[in-house]
């Protein structure tokens, strides 16, 4: 079973990224590569949650797919907000809910 922890971070690692690529590509204009890398680094995720403790399910597997979106690339993109570093995203957030830190913002 997936600790608690681990799947609360993911999904708000989902969250930011989705809100990421809902804005950027609102503009008409958007790079379009942007948006199929991070879909293209996410689309495992659900399925690695699905199946987790089998085989390589597991927070390193994670981490490997949130690093293929390549954050840095993009930075000169015009967007509402910078691309997020989804490996950093997913790892503060895992180390605030393994330590019971307080919620901030949405209460994820």
């Amino acid at each position: 079973m997936i600790p608690r922890a681990v799947h609360r971070a993911t999904l708000y690692t989902l969250y930011r990224a989705m809100v990421y690529c809902r804005n950027f590509s609102s503009n008409p204009e958007a790079n379009m590569a942007v948006v199929y890398e991070l879909m293209n680094a996410l689309h495992e995720v659900p399925m690695i949650l699905d199946r987790w403790g089998t085989y390589d399910n597991d927070v390193e597997k994670l981490r490997w797919y949130f690093r293929c979106f390549r954050h840095q690339q993009w930075e000169d993109e015009e967007s509402f907000d910078k691309p997020p570093d989804l490996v950093r995203v997913f790892d503060d957030k895992l180390a605030e809910f393994e330590n019971n830190l307080p919620r901030r913002g949405n209460g994820l």
